[in-house]
């Protein structure tokens, strides 16, 4: 990683440290799941049941899905 890039990459991280991190939505899914991005440091996120935010891991990504996958398959055999 080249100089400018790695000082501007640690400035981001100092900054969400102490103002904290400045959320956009990536996915929202029917089962009301939300994964976000900071803008400043381009972590990842996802809720966990009681709202509060984790740090997206492939694992947490993987649940999301076959959550999405499961509710829209029950919601679709109710309408049926």
């Amino acid at each position: 990683m080249n100089s400018p890039q790695l000082i501007k990459n640690m400035f981001s991280s100092i900054l969400c440290k102490i103002l904290g991190h400045k959320y956009e939505i990536l996915r929202f899914y029917k089962n009301e799941q939300k994964e976000f991005q900071c803008i400043q440091c381009k972590k990842q996120f996802t809720e966990n049941e009681d709202g509060d935010k984790l740090i997206l891991t492939p694992k947490l990504r993987q649940i999301n899905e076959v959550m999405e996958k499961f509710y829209v398959f029950r919601h679709q055999r109710q309408s049926a």
